[in-house]
């Protein structure tokens, strides 16, 4: 291909993508500077050693080095589609290189801090719109970019609703609000519509001069108030600056503290809480929690409590919600997905009362720790003689085990992460082989048709090479299946 040809391949990649609702923001120049570095160099094609090289030609972090090597393995992927010669750079060629700093959790005592000191910023009305903007922040969640982009008809005060429209991911949501917050935002509004009785914009939050209030200018507000108070740690700290994002992790925190210390079931609401924060899936609400004291005491005192009431430790009930409430109600998880769970919960529990000396029923959380897990999987390869895509299959489950359980026992939170850190095998993939039309035909007329094992294995190679039906749904076919007598025949699947 030429220079041209890779251009228009990068053009109709990124237009292919974008048609499906991907961004893919800021691709559109490095892709295009890829595909004149490829020509350039004298390439038709994209090859992992030429991917390698351009991303990291330039002198920038690790992290840039990997995004751009993830720009150019997203193309390539679509064009050895249409070009068998090109080779996708494989995920592990390059580290992410970025290490997560853990937010600053606020406590209510600095968000009343920023808050008082907003009260002397000039001219007041701009005192009073950082002010409620962080205050609305700091008690929903929010996004900042969510709150200076709210839309004036977004908002019903009287009912105490939010609209958010088209935020990340182009998703929208709706927040309750409390009688307080409603209170402070109509007592903004009333301000900001008497400066400004005909607005300029449709916005909710304004500055001093009328129009919409930036993102910029909260945030870089925001970071002096963060001097006035006082929470700028110390140059040798290795902490993270607080920041205006840091005010969405602490709402999570606080909302969490508040449920433990109310005794509320906690992995009931968070979906609720995955929905507040603009989330699909409360895994990615997972991101957003920090083990601060706070949280860990008030877990730990529940945890007590509990164990004061009960004698049964704190894993039994964690197994059974996961099955129970986790796999069986909020995923409808199939039948066979729940049998390979159990299945594996079968053969860790056995390896752990065997490492540990603990019966399944007096076995904690903290058990089950990152050396026991590690341990379990070489002894289903070594001692089982299981395969890697086995031993990769029980990893999930006990993955996805860990995953709930972090709501439910936080207090074992770096335990949780240890576990959730064991990382997949590879596994050899083997090429699929296939029948042709005359090797079906020879194996449908091997079995002995007059012997009653012959017949029946006769139709059931029928079956499976014009149907395609998975093995355990052949054999799982029933008199009564559901069927249809006229012509095509058609039979109903269950579960």
């Amino acid at each position: 291909m030429s220079e041209a040809t890779l251009g228009l391949a990068v053009q109709d990649y990124l237009r292919l993508r974008r048609s499906f609702g991907y961004v893919l923001a800021g691709q559109d120049r490095p892709l295009a500077d890829f595909a004149r570095y490829l020509d350039r160099i004298g390439l038709e094609t994209v090859t992992v050693e030429a991917a390698l090289a351009w991303a990291v030609e330039p002198k920038a972090s690790r992290l840039r080095h990997y995004q751009r090597l993830a720009m150019v393995r997203g193309f390539a992927t679509y064009l050895q589609a249409i070009d068998s010669r090109c080779e996708v750079p494989a995920r592990e060629l390059l580290r992410e290189g970025r290490r997560r700093v853990p937010p600053h959790i606020y406590s209510t005592e600095e968000i009343a801090g920023l808050m008082r000191h907003s009260r002397d910023l000039r001219p007041p009305f701009r005192a009073m719109t950082i002010e409620t903007a962080i205050g609305l922040l700091a008690v929903t969640g929010m996004r900042s970019g969510e709150v200076v982009r709210l839309d004036r008809a977004h908002l019903d005060l009287t009912a105490g609703r939010i609209r958010i429209i088209g935020t990340k991911f182009n998703k929208s949501r709706e927040l309750a609000l409390h009688p307080t917050t409603a209170e402070a935002l109509d007592t903004y509004r009333r301000e900001r519509d008497r400066l400004w009785p005909q607005p300029a914009t449709s916005r909710f939050f304004v500055s001093s001069r009328g129009d919409g209030l930036s993102q910029s200018n909260l945030e870089h507000t925001f970071g002096q108030l963060v001097n006035e108070t006082g929470l700028v740690p110390p140059p040798e700290s290795r902490t993270r600056r607080p920041r205006l994002h840091d005010l969405r992790h602490s709402f999570v925190v606080s909302t969490l503290i508040g449920w433990h210390r109310d005794g509320s079931d906690v992995q009931t609401l968070l979906p609720a809480l995955s929905a507040q924060m603009g989330h699909v899936d409360p895994a990615s609400t997972y991101w957003y929690l920090t083990g601060v004291p706070e949280l860990l005491a008030a877990t730990s005192e529940r945890l007590q409590a509990s164990k004061a009431a009960q004698a049964v430790t704190a894993l039994a009930p964690t197994v059974q919600a996961f099955f129970v409430t986790r796999l069986g109600r909020e995923l409808d998880a199939s039948p066979h997905t729940v049998d390979s769970y159990r299945h594996t919960f079968r053969l860790l529990l056995s390896y752990a009362k065997t490492e540990t000396g603990k019966d399944p029923a007096q076995m904690d959380v903290a058990d089950l720790d990152a050396r026991l897990i590690s341990g379990f999987l070489d002894h289903l390869e070594s001692d089982r003689g299981n395969s890697v895509a086995s031993r990769n299959t029980r990893l999930a489950a006990i993955h996805s085990f860990f995953r709930f359980a972090s709501y439910r026992h936080p207090e074992h939170i770096q335990i949780i992460r240890q576990v959730l850190a064991i990382p997949q095998k590879k596994t050899q993939t083997v090429p699929r082989s296939f029948l042709t039309e005359a090797e079906m035909d020879a194996v449908i007329a091997a079995p002995d048709l007059s012997t009653w094992s012959g017949r029946r294995d006769h139709t059931l190679l029928v079956v499976a090479l014009r149907t395609g039906m998975r093995l355990s749904e052949l054999t799982g076919l029933r008199a009564q299946t559901p069927c249809n007598d006229s012509w095509p025949s058609t039979s109903l699947l269950l579960g």
